[in-house]
């Protein structure tokens, strides 16, 4: 199908989408009631699956099956703010760096910042899941934009885990957060740039970059 969706399609194909998951889901256990108590009160969370698979219904679908289960295991809904270790709100690991040319939100994650520590990963990960949650309903119809910044950073401050996690949340979990983009959604970009300006966020991408690379 082709890559770009009019929203009336969007729409249509989102309706078809709903109707699928009502049928044979809307009393699954493994389904927070609360998303499908989303999914029946409004089209806009659903279509963003359907827009992040490019019109695909069967790849939307199972992707909204996996993000649901997900959501549920992970105990999404019951996260709060207070629930988050105040260190990683005041560390300056991640910072709003103001919005990009299309609106976006531009976060800038400074690696040099960061320490793996096993201890520490579930917590982290937990924060990393709230703030993209929190960003979804609050700015529905604007996506991130994230740029990893190495200046500084070593062996020591690499942290796969963490950055598969995020990959998988832009995949995944939360469709359609990622500024766009335009390589297949099963294709997940991640930019590390050693020096930028707020100036190059043209879209949801930055150009000023030292390296990419693709997690399939």
């Amino acid at each position: 199908m082709a890559s770009e969706l009019s929203e009336e399609k969007v729409k249509e194909l989102a309706e078809l989408l709903r109707q699928k998951f009502l049928q044979n889901h809307s009393g699954d256990p493994d389904v927070d009631s609360r998303d499908v108590a989303r999914i029946q009160g409004s089209l806009n969370w659903i279509s963003k699956f359907v827009r992040h698979q490019r019109g695909d219904l069967d790849d939307a679908y199972n992707h909204l099956m996996e993000s649901l289960r997900w959501r549920k295991s992970f105990g999404l809904h019951d996260i709060q703010y207070n629930d988050i270790d105040e260190n990683l709100w005041r560390s300056g690991m991640a910072v709003d760096h103001g919005k990009d040319r299309q609106g976006n939100q531009v976060v800038i994650l400074h690696i040099r910042m960061h320490h793996k520590d096993a201890k520490k990963a579930d917590m982290l990960y937990r924060w990393v899941a709230y703030s993209f949650e929190a960003n979804q309903r609050l700015y529905p119809d604007h996506r991130i934009c994230m740029i990893f910044d190495m200046a500084g950073a070593g062996i020591s401050n690499i942290d796969m885990d963490m950055l598969k996690f995020i990959v998988n949340c832009f995949k995944i979990y939360f469709p359609d957060l990622l500024g766009e983009q335009k390589q297949p959604a099963h294709h997940v970009t991640i930019y590390f740039a050693h020096r930028f300006h707020a100036h190059y966020c043209h879209t949801a991408y930055v150009y000023c970059l030292a390296h990419c690379f693709y997690i399939t």
